[in-house]
Order: C-alpha cells, then structure tokens, then sequence
C-alpha cells in the first residue's frame, strides 16, 4: 500500500515514471531511516557483546571438549547475561529490507504500464534493460550488475574492521540479489539499485561520523514533560495493555466491522467471485492487512524505541481509535452506493462543507481533550473505556459475520450448465421481451450507428425515443418503476408509508409477470436486479406465484465462451476487492475533509482505469450465446424479462475492429468514454445477431421488443450537452409485425412507460395488480420527480422509505432532455 500509493503522487508530481520508481527508494530508505538506526545500535551492542566475551569463549574451547564445553559455554553466557541467540540482532539490518524488497517486488514486477516506458539508459523499464546485445543475440543486463557493484562497495565500507563473518554475510546477500533480479524488469532493478545508492551514502555517513543519527527528540512528545500521566510513566503493563487495546480497536473496526457491513448490505455481490465461494476470504484477508497496519508494525515500533516513544503510542493510539469510531458512525457521509470492489459508482462530493468540518474537528477535539483528563486522573476508567469499546467491536463483528454467513447459506450456488434454452418463444402467438441493459447510455447510440451502420437493418422495425429519462440515477432508485410503472417511482413509492422498501420493489418485480400471465402468457424473469432486496432466500417472494419461471444466467455461461473463444483473463474480481477494502475502511475512519485525499485515483491506484473484466464476461457471455439460449416450442404467447448489465461493466478491452473482447487487451489504455462507445457497440452487435436469429426461425413479427435502461452514465464525449446523462434512460421499442428500418422519434417518454408499452393492444387498459392504477397515465409530467442517488444499502430493506431529501428531487421542463436549460431542481430549496 504504501509504496503503489508513493509511485502514484511521485508519478503525478514529477510525470515520470522512472523517477517515480527512484523516488520510491528514496522515500523508503526515509521512513526505515529510524529502524536502521536501531539495527545498528543492536549491531554495535553485539559486536561490543563478541569482542568481551571472546577471550573467555577462546579459553573455553581451547581447554574443553562436547558435552562438557557445551555446558561451561552455557554457564558463561548466562553469568554474563547473554544468549547465543542474541547474535542475531547483528542481522536486523538485512531482516528490515525484507518486507520492503518483497511489497516492492511485487508491486514493481507486475505493474503493466511500466512496459514500453523508457527512462535514461532503459528501454522499457517493464523488461530487463539488455543494454548490450551480442552478436549471438544474447543479452547482457548491465543494470543488475551495477546494483552488485554498487552494493559491495557499500558493504566494503560499511564491514571494514568487522569480522569476516558479516563481510561475507553482506557479499552474500549482494550475490543472491544479483541471481534474483537479473532478469526481473529494469524497474524492480532500479529501485534496487537506488537502495544500495542510498546505503552508500549512509554507510559513507556513519564512517565519516557526519550521518545524523536518528533519535527521538523528547519534545516531540510534550506530554513526557508538559503533561504528566502517572499511569503511563510508572506503570510499563498498563501503558503497554491501553496501546494494545486500541491497536486491537483499530485491527477489528477497518478489518472487520466496516468491511462486514458492507458486505452485509448485497451479500451476494460477494459470493461466487473467481475461486472464492463465500465472503469469508475477503473478511481475512482485510482483517490481515489491519492487523498489520494497526497491530503487527506499531507494536515492532512500540518495542524498538525509547519509553518516550512507548508513552507517546500509548496516548495516541486511543486517540486514533475513537476518533475512527466517531467518523465512522457519526461522520459516516453520504457518498452513493459502492461497487463490489468498493469504488463509488457516482461522483459524489468528497469535500464537505465546511461546517461539517468544524464539526468534526471540534467533537475529535473535544473527545481527545476528555480522554486525556480522565487518562490522567482515572487511568482505570479511561482503559475500561477502551475494553468496552473493544468489546463492542467484537459484538459487531459477531452480529454482521453471523448475518452474512446465514444469507450466504441460504443461496443457491450457480452452477455451470451446458447450453440449453432458457427463453422459449411461441412462432405463433405473441411473444414480449422486456430487455434492461443496466446504465446504458442512450446518447452514443447515433455515434455506434454511424460506426456500425449494419445495425440499421438488424435493428429493423426499432424506434429508438432519445428524449427519455427514468426516476433514479441509481439502479435501486430507477429500476422499480420500470418492472412496476409509475406507481414505483421513488417520490410515489415513498409516498405509501405502510409497506416496507423492501415489499414495494418486489410487489413492481412480480407486476408484469402477474398480468401478462393473467392474460394467458407464460411468463419468464431472468437475473433479477435486487432481488428481494437482496435477503435471502429469495423463493419465499415467488412461491405464491408459481407460474413465473425464474432464470439465472449471470455467469452461468462465462467459462464456456473463454472456452469457445481463447480468452484467458487474468483481471479477476477478488483480486480488486480484496486490494481496496481495507482502503475504503480507511477513508471511513479518517476525518471528512480527508476523505478526498484516501480515495484519490480509485484509493491510489496504479492502474489507469478501475476495470472489472470478470462481471463485463459473466453478463457478455449470455448476450454472446442468446441465439442458443432461444427456441421456439411455446405454444402458448410469451413473456420475458431480462436483465444484463454488461453495459454496467464497462469494458476496456474491446476489440475495435472486431467489437469482442480480446485478452490481448486487458491493459490497454483508453478513455472511460472510448470503452463505454466500445462496450455499448458490442452489446448492440450481439443483440443484432439475436434479432437476425429471431427473423430466420421466424418470430422475429410476432415478438414485441423493449430494450430500456434503468439510467445512464456521464461518460459521454466532451461536445456533447452537459446535461446529467445519468438521468437520461435508453427506450427503443420494436412492435409487431414493425418493418423497415432503425428509426427514433422525439416523443418525451420515461422509462416508467414500460409496463404500458409492453402491455399495450394486447391487455386492455392493463392495471397494476398491488395498486389497481393504470400502467399507462395521461398526466406523466406530474410524476415527474428524479432522484438524486441517495446513499442508501439494502439494509434499509425494512424501512418504509427511501431517504431521499425535497432538494434531491430534479425535474426537465420541456420535451428535449438535452436542453441544458431545461433541468432543475423540482423543489426549491429551503430558505435559511
């Protein structure tokens, strides 16, 4: 973490990534500046130890033999208050790079958008740097060598008058770098390289006796002379067991608690992903990084240095963990719904007001100015409030732990089927198709038109209403109205108070199947979005409507086209997840006004762009295999609602020529906007290859097909309006018997006109069946409130409201949605 986030604001600062990577080293070596200096007081300390003990060790030896040497040795070391194992402390120096040289291993030699950079004398620092080339072809990686050189030059000055055993444990290590990194990319090398500068110049330093050695100046810590805490100062297990707590404190609330939260709120978003089958490995491996950043380190540095430095973690360490818990649950913030890798999918306002603020900072104050009081004159009572705290931590984490291991055991695992249909159609009755594509941008379709001009004719008999919005900018808040009508928009959803959220997204779920199936059709649901609000089980909402045939097909088919096509992904889903949890933990434990700074670049991320391959493949694929997914047998008319959401996943590694994805290019580097284009140009190609099946076996006239989105995105191309694109839904609507070819038509529509269209000339005057309004309304613009993306989760499942404030609401006067002018807010806001 802390070396991807150094290479990120060096890169940002200094537009280099060469220089970058030699920042790294230089602001390592910094920060280790103070362990070293420790290394080498124990260093000396057993150097001093060996050269005092020798000539009593030489008598030993040299007079007795086996057992008998062996127990003389031991009673000497013990008079003099040693211990053979205390020769290691001359090897803290190397252990100290170990953790370094491994993260930075890691890191360096898979960092993708090192390759093809040049710095200096490098060609690619993603590479070894093969600087001479012979005439054989063989290659001779000149860096590597000079790191060696570099380092044992260092290790010459540094062991000069010490013993040949730590000569040759230095030359050791330089020999087994030299073996190790021979062949690793230039950038691991280099950074490599500059460590053993740095040493260098160190080591010259402590020759020289100039080197500033690092110690503690005591008015670092005020409280050692300014503010007395008999406590801390006397009693070393009590200073010590307050630290531990609130390290604990730390370790449990950004490992477990929050993360189990969040989990807790879509369990299923966490189920199921790459070789993971429940949450419970991202909850470990979270819960390891917090032990290490608040537990394992802090309690090395709390053992390493001075009593008034042990005193100073004491005092901040309980400062740290309840100015966490008051950020995280009073200063929480409302920052819109997450993805599963813990990025927001909005763009929420990361800088609060500045009230806020001050708020803030005078409750962290106030709390700290409180503690230290009570610490000093009621040190019991300050660490009974520690344990208590602790002890509350632990009872959250039980409570949300148990919640999420008790829906995941109440899941249906997927399974991996072979291609067999799932959407049976009828060749001589009416067939209706509902298709969501989640946040597909309605505004792009002109530009892939004029990419893809053969779309025109495969997309026959469709008129496409650009001038459309839907209610919500979220999928929680926009998708209701269009399974449900006008009846489920957020503003009249909340306006019923006597039903839970949770009772009114499923009662909009099941409306359409109910009527249609009233009506004689035989009715079909496919990966339904929130289902059941996400509690499971989620069988107990359809078991009293056993008519509707429930389909799952997210992923169901994705290892069957990387099969069929030759694509080998390697951007696994748990890989994202399991990297930003612990910083989103993070951004909710630190003050508000920090916030922006930790989520910085998706939470300091290396990567150009946040891509989730994984779930662009699981919902790709089914688009991919719809032809063999569909047969025609039905008797009876039919209706269908599908929901993918590959336009949601945006994908980077689109091929632009061909319009499939491509593994060769999982890192290539382009706009939001460019992938989007290329993701939504795709999913059109493959729902063109559906429709050219559904005209050759010949229902292709008899089908209805809506395909509507329940928002967009703002990723649209610069010159386009600015308007808020998340609030423009897609509508394009092909009817029966519709010939000729794509058309659009300017009619103001929104997407809650969906039940109406789909039900239109074949039910009468259709009704919903909870609330027996009209799916179609005369008067649309009276509905016409759109939320804001509230920062709502699924755990308000039970509540009978969304939280959705008058000022949240936003309205678009006039027919044409592309009016800057036209959107404002449909409340005004409240006067101060």
């Amino acid at each position: 973490m802390i070396i991807e986030a150094c290479y990120v604001a060096l890169n940002e600062i200094l537009e280099s990534e060469g220089w970058a990577v030699v920042g790294i080293s230089v602001i390592v070596t910094i920060l280790t500046l103070p362990l070293y200096d420790v290394a080498e007081r124990w260093q000396q300390l057993e150097r001093d130890t060996q050269a005092r003990l020798k000539g009593g060790v030489d008598r030993i030896k040299a007079v007795f033999k086996g057992d008998e040497q062996y127990m003389i040795l031991s009673t000497y070391y013990r008079q003099n208050h040693y211990h053979p194992m205390m020769a290691l402390r001359s090897s803290f120096g190397l252990l100290i790079q170990v953790p370094f040289f491994i993260a930075a291993y890691n890191f360096l030699s898979n960092l993708e958008v090192l390759k093809g950079i040049s710095f200096l004398f490098i060609r690619n620092l993603g590479e070894p740097d093969s600087v001479i080339t012979l005439s054989n072809g063989f290659s001779i990686n000149i860096l590597p060598i000079l790191m060696t050189l570099i380092n044992c030059v260092a290790g010459a000055i540094y062991t000069k008058g010490f013993a040949l055993r730590e000569k040759l444990q230095i030359y050791g290590m330089a020999l087994i770098f030299l073996v190790l990194l021979y062949n690793s990319p230039s950038a691991l090398v280099l950074y490599w390289t500059m460590n053993n500068v740095l040493s260098l110049v160190k080591n010259i330093g402590y020759k020289l006796k100039k080197y500033i050695k690092f110690n503690v100046p005591k008015s670092l810590f005020p409280s050692t002379h300014y503010f007395r805490l008999p406590c801390l100062d006397e009693q070393p297990r009590f200073r010590f067991s307050i630290f531990l707590i609130s390290a604990l404190s730390l370790a449990i609330l950004s490992g477990i608690v929050i993360p189990s939260f969040l989990i807790e709120s879509e369990v299923n978003l966490y189920c199921y992903i790459d070789e993971y089958l429940s949450p419970a490995p991202f909850l470990v491996t979270t819960f390891a990084k917090a032990l290490g950043i608040f537990v394992l380190w802090p309690t090395c540095f709390y053992f390493l240095f001075s009593a008034g430095v042990k005193k100073f973690l004491s005092v901040v360490f309980p400062l740290m963990a309840l100015g966490a818990l008051v950020n995280s649950f009073v200063f929480s913030g409302d920052y819109g719904p997450l993805n599963p890798d813990c990025t927001f999918m909005g763009t929420p306002e990361f800088i609060p007001p500045a009230s806020q603020i001050l708020l803030n900072g005078a409750v962290l104050l106030g709390i700290a100015m409180l503690f230290l009081i009570v610490l000093k004159h009621r040190c019991l009572i300050a660490r009974t409030l520690c344990v208590i705290a602790l002890l509350s931590l632990v009872l959250f984490s039980g409570i949300n732990t148990t919640k999420i291991f008790s829906a995941y055991n109440n899941m249906t695992p997927p399974t991996k089927k072979d291609i067999e249909p799932v959407i049976h159609l009828s060749s001589s009755e009416k067939n209706v198709i509902v298709l969501m594509m989640d946040a597909f941008v309605s505004g792009l379709i002109p530009l892939i038109l004029e990419e893809k001009p053969e779309l025109q004719e495969q997309l026959s008999g469709f008129t496409w209403y650009p001038n459309t919005v839907t209610f919500g900018r979220v999928t929680m808040l926009g998708v209701p109205s269009i399974y449900g009508g006008y009846d489920y928009t957020p503003y009249e959803a909340n306006l019923s108070v006597d039903k839970t959220v949770q009772k009114k997204h499923n009662e909009a779920v099941l409306s359409m199947p109910i009527v249609f199936n009233e009506a004689g059709f035989k009715t079909t649901i496919t990966d339904v979005p929130y289902e059941n609000y996400l509690e499971y089980p989620v069988d107990p909402v359809y078991e009293p409507y056993p008519f509707i045939n429930r389909m799952i097909t997210h992923g169901t088919y994705t290892k069957q086209w990387e099969a069929d096509s030759g694509f080998k992904n390697s951007m696994l889903r748990s890989v994202n997840i399991n990297r930003n949890m612990i910083w989103f933990s993070v951004f909710k434990i630190v003050p508000p006004v920090l916030r922006k700074v930790v989520r910085y670049n998706d939470y300091w991320t290396s990567s150009w762009f946040s891509v989730d391959s994984a779930e662009f493949l699981d919902n790709y694929s089914v688009l991919h295999f719809l032809p063999d997914l569909t047969a025609v047998q039905e008797v009876s008319p039919t209706f269908h609602f599908i929901d993918n959401e590959a336009s949601h996943s945006v994908s980077s590694f689109i091929d632009k020529t061909t319009f499939e994805p491509s593994s060769a290019l999982l890192h290539q580097e382009i706009s939001e906007v460019d992938a989007r284009f290329l993701t939504q140009t795709s999913i059109l190609l493959r729902l063109g290859e559906w429709f050219d099946y559904l005209k050759q076996v010949g229902v292709y006239d008899n089908t209805r097909i809506i395909i509507v989105s329940d928002h967009g995105a703002n990723a649209v191309p610069d010159d386009f309006p600015k308007v808020p694109y998340r609030s423009i839904a897609t509508l394009m609507v092909k009817d029966f018997g519709s010939t000729g070819l794509f058309k659009s038509d300017l009619t103001f529509m929104t997407n809650a006109d969906t039940p109406a269209l789909a039900t239109v000339g074949i039910i009468e005057n259709a009704r919903n069946p909870f609330t027996d309004n009209a799916f179609a309304v005369s008067d649309k613009r009276s509905y016409l409130k759109i939320a804001d993306p509230a920062a709502e989760s699924t755990r308000i499942r039970h509540n009978t409201q969304w939280k959705i404030n008058p000022e949240d609401y936003w309205t678009v006067d006039g027919d044409d949605v592309y009016d800057e002018s036209a959107w404002r807010k449909y409340f005004k806001e409240p006067t101060e």
